[in-house]
């Protein structure tokens, strides 16, 4: 007989276990912890192993709020061997410590009755002990019978499916899963408690009914799913395992791309990513046809692609909605860009983007105002910190462009790459002109929140318009469709700003100027080629939180305007990106105006044109027939063709020359020819 007091031995007994079993184990009171009892957990690996098993009155409760049930030596992972039968290959493996014991007492006498500590006690190497010793289980049937919840908890179905898996490794003929769920009461039961529901005549034919129903149906070893033509029930099955402890989820769908939390911002997550977790997620699973049978669930491609859209169909699909958060998630929390307040990092805000340093609002950045005062003259320094202000906040509101003009070495490259560690490198890019006419050249911009073109080249590009349109119309927030490769189409609008930085001011042609309007022109006015400071960008990047905190003061100044305030070196160097890109609106703004009714012949126009761009230096103007177009697209006036003494002439309706040159016939009223062949209007 075993020291055990009755109050021990009565709690033992009303879990199923016999006196018989306590009494062969030699189940004993515990010595250093009261209302516990001590029971041999021995195998190979730990020969002389204990586990500590407490009464439910004298558990604790644990930080995490779980209660503490059992307690194992430290680094012990081994299996209970409570009851051993001689010349057997049959053993019937249970999980718990109460569990194990009930079946030793009352289990039929050809089967062995081996215990674990909860559904991982039987595992592979880990950082506390070696793997569990399973070679008994060579040539062995095994039959587990974890609770009846293994079906709904995924934490006892993984530990249970991963002990037949390396069962199955180690050498057993088979390996079958009891399923106790029909037989319990509440939402957990294990064998015990279902032992103790019963008399005791009953209870070795149960376990033998058990045991035949794991062995009859070849109850599969591999985790069960829903079969796959029923994706969104396994994506449902698999939701859980991307969700937080508090039903959270830590991966979202946004306009037809995933996401992850990383703690501070929802990072894009590739598609190949999420595809191999799914892929590894089902490649050992099974389900049941339709007559009942297992089968392998055979993840492919196309399974995978369903199973993907289907995960986007739960509440993992996040609303298409584009307001900007007026949010700046740094390092060590969330700036309110209203209040100023640090806040802590929350997965419910949907920011995609995350400072890489920490917030300090007493930061300063001395040695970035040295090099600014050193590259930009004196007047152009507030209008580059009002567009980092601008850049940061998120804002896209104000439909501008920055393109920052200046020679080789002149700290252009410099300021792209501080603003990219201002923003982080993850929410960059840098695509070219060229990219932006190309089929999937808007792909690297989804997502983004800064785009930088350098070293932009305008001349020699084939489709030098297209890029311009898209310049334009992405700047301007107009929704867009983006082709991507492999992936479906991404429609909405992008959130990103562009900055330009080329040697020399931009010449593109776009009629209306209306891409040059948008610009915001700053330039580097030194070079300092040939005397360049290779510790200068490390030295900037370690005064990020000062730049931030210059780069907020920008903001303000911004918003407190209402736009961006710009010197008259940049309104000038604007006037000439825009003469250059449309030298006929220049024209017409220089020596025109518009006047609804008025004709004056197109000849006269473009000869007036090509004299005022002669006065002007511009070296290239458009041939006459790309003239009337420009004109009709800058002004919106119309190109007609009367006829006028029986003979068809383009004339053009709304615009008159206003400034004194060659005479020009006609000054206003419909046009008429004499017989001179001068105009006159009205027919006079």
């Amino acid at each position: 007989m075993s020291a055990l007091n009755p109050w021990a031995r009565e709690w033992l007994n009303s879990k199923a276990i016999t006196d018989a079993t306590i009494d062969r184990l030699g189940i004993s009171n515990s010595e250093t912890r009261a209302g516990a009892v001590e029971i041999p957990w021995r195998d190979a690996t730990f020969p002389d192993g204990i586990t500590t098993y407490i009464h439910p009155s004298a558990r604790r409760e644990r930080a995490d709020g779980s209660v503490q049930k059992s307690k194992m030596p430290a680094g012990h992972n081994g299996l209970s061997f409570a009851r051993s039968v001689e010349d057997s290959r049959k053993f019937l493996v249970v999980e718990g410590i109460g569990q194990h014991l009930a079946a030793a007492s009352w289990a039929p006498p050809k089967w062995n009755v081996v215990g674990m500590n909860g559904c991982r006690g039987i595992h592979g190497p880990t950082k506390n002990g070696p793997a569990t010793d399973l070679t008994w289980a060579i040539d062995a049937e095994v039959v587990l019978a974890p609770d009846s919840d293994w079906t709904t908890n995924s934490q006892v179905r993984d530990g249970t499916l991963k002990a037949a898996r390396l069962l199955a490794a180690a050498g057993a003929t088979c390996v079958r899963v009891a399923d106790l769920t029909p037989y319990r009461v509440g939402e957990k039961d294990g064998l015990d408690d279902i032992l103790a529901r019963l008399d005791e005549q009953g209870r070795t034919d149960f376990i033998e009914q058990v045991i035949r129903d794991a062995a009859t149906t070849d109850e599969p070893t591999g985790e069960m799913f829903p079969p796959p033509t029923d994706p969104v029930r396994v994506a449902a099955a698999l939701v859980e395992r991307i969700e937080t402890a508090d039903g959270r989820p830590v991966w979202q769908r946004w306009r037809g791309d995933w996401f992850r939390w990383d703690g501070a911002k929802w990072a894009p997550m590739p598609l190949e990513t999420l595809n191999t977790w799914l892929m590894n997620q089902t490649k050992d699973a099974l389900y049941v046809d339709k007559e009942g049978d297992p089968q392998p669930w055979e993840p492919n491609t196309y399974k995978v692609r369903e199973l993907e859209a289907a995960l986007g169909t739960l509440h993992l699909n996040r609303p298409y909605d584009d307001e900007p958060v007026r949010i700046l998630a740094c390092r060590n929390g969330v700036v309110d860009l209203v209040t100023g307040d640090l806040n802590p990092h929350d997965a419910n805000v949907f920011s995609l983007a995350a400072l890489p340093f920490d917030y300090d609002p007493s930061a300063k950045c001395p040695r970035w105002a040295a090099f600014l005062s050193d590259v930009l003259p004196p007047d152009q320094t507030p209008l580059l910190r009002q567009w980092f202000g601008y850049v940061v906040s998120g804002r896209t509101d104000l439909h501008k462009i920055l393109s920052l003009v200046g020679r080789p070495r002149s700290g252009k490259g410099t300021i792209g790459r501080v603003l990219e560690a201002l923003v982080g490198r993850d929410a960059a890019c840098s695509p070219t002109v060229a990219s932006l006419a190309s089929q999937f050249g808007l792909q690297t911009l989804v997502g983004k929140s800064l785009a930088i073109i350098g070293d932009a080249r305008w001349k020699g590009i084939t489709d030098i318009g297209q890029s311009v349109e898209r310049l334009k119309g992405i700047s301007g927030e107009d929704a867009v469709s983006v082709p991507r490769k492999f992936r479906e189409d991404w429609f909405g609008t992008l959130r990103v700003r562009f900055m330009i930085m080329s040697n020399d001011q931009p010449t593109f042609t776009d009629a209306s100027a209306a891409l040059a309007s948008r610009m915001l022109n700053i330039e580097t006015r030194q070079s300092f080629l040939g005397r360049e400071d290779p510790g200068l960008t490390p030295a900037l990047l370690d005064e990020l939180p000062g730049i931030l905190n210059w780069a907020l003061a920008g903001l303000a100044d911004l918003e407190a305007a209402g736009r961006f305030t710009e010197p008259e070196s940049s309104v000038e160097i604007g006037r000439e990106v825009a003469l250059s890109a449309s030298p006929v609106m220049g024209w017409v703004e220089a020596e025109a105006e518009l006047v609804p009714g008025h004709q004056t012949p197109l000849d006269t126009l473009y000869a007036r044109f090509t004299e005022w761009a002669e006065s002007e230096g511009i070296r290239f103007t458009p041939p006459k027939s790309e003239f009337s177009k420009q004109l009709g697209s800058a002004t919106g006036v119309r190109i007609d063709r009367p006829r006028v003494g029986g003979v068809k002439t383009r004339v053009v309706t709304g615009l008159r020359v206003t400034k004194p040159g060659q005479p020009t016939p006609g000054s206003g009223g419909p046009l008429t020819a004499r017989a001179d062949g001068i105009w006159s209007p009205g027919g006079r």
